[in-house]
């Protein structure tokens, strides 16, 4: 079964992305932050959906959020 583990270097892409929205509006912030966790784990049913990124790592994915950002991702 597939798991959804983020990176130490995503966890802290996203709480910059986070506290940089929340000097603006705290729940804009929360709802990126959440729209981003629901993509990753409908990344989950179809994993490979994702646009393969050999450019980067020869397992590396990336996928367009609804949010403005990117997830970069590999599947294991």
């Amino acid at each position: 079964m597939l798991q959804l583990v983020f990176t130490e270097r995503a966890r802290a892409d996203l709480l910059e992305a986070w506290l940089y929205i929340a000097e603006d509006n705290l729940s804009a912030a929360d709802r990126i932050l959440e729209t981003i966790d629901q993509e990753a784990k409908a990344l989950l049913n179809q994993p490979l959906m994702g646009r393969s990124r050999p450019e980067l790592g020869s397992q590396m994915r990336s996928w367009p959020t609804s949010t403005p950002y990117i997830l970069f991702y590999e599947v294991r």
